[in-house]
């Protein structure tokens, strides 16, 4: 599993390591892969927790890191996930879905747009732990096979959807409609 973003609040990495915390007695070879910066201090947070010794093991905090190597953390991930409490468009959902990774993400701001529901990832409220952590079960329990096809599809969506390409053109499409109604409007004039 890969996160990637702020270590914060915010980016809800505080919801996936409870979530992650009432999987492991079921899912105890699951590794958490953190990848970002330290907003919260971490060493003091996880101080606090009342998370088991043997789970902290099993998270691993990378850091920042250059983009480039994001994507490796990816490719050797089986899914990604974004719980976000707000996020008005995150990319790194879009990256981890170019990846191939089904992706697991809050209803919170822009990701609806990119992500369906049981096709190419999970979409969870924002602040659920519970719903968090049912949807990560729900990929686990998935197995491999299924997991890649979801992410097959993921990927496919980014590409048809989001691609520089397809961006390129609907934004030429926007510029095009505001020049011609303002091309209407200086001819009434």
């Amino acid at each position: 599993m890969c996160f990637v973003g702020r270590l914060e609040y915010r980016k809800g990495v505080d919801l996936l390591l409870e979530a992650g915390h009432r999987l492991y007695a079921s899912y105890p070879n699951v590794q958490y892969y953190f990848i970002g910066k330290d907003c919260l201090d971490m060493r003091d947070y996880l101080t606090r927790s009342h998370f088991n010794v043997d789970y902290l093991g099993k998270l691993h905090f990378i850091g920042q890191i250059p983009r480039n190597e994001i994507k490796n953390y990816l490719l050797s991930s089986d899914f990604a996930v974004f719980p976000s409490r707000y996020e008005p468009f995150g990319i790194v959902a879009l990256e981890a879905m170019a990846c191939g990774l089904p992706v697991i993400v809050s209803s919170a701001g822009g990701w609806r747009e990119a992500v369906e529901d049981g096709v190419t990832g999970i979409i969870v409220e924002p602040g659920d732990v519970e719903s968090l952590r049912q949807a990560i079960e729900k990929i686990i329990l998935l197995g491999p096979e299924r997991r890649r096809e979801m992410g097959n599809r993921a990927r496919r969506i980014v590409r048809e959807r989001f691609s520089a390409e397809e961006i390129a053109g609907k934004m030429e499409a926007v510029y095009m409609r505001v020049l011609q109604g303002r091309n209407m409007k200086e001819g009434f004039q």
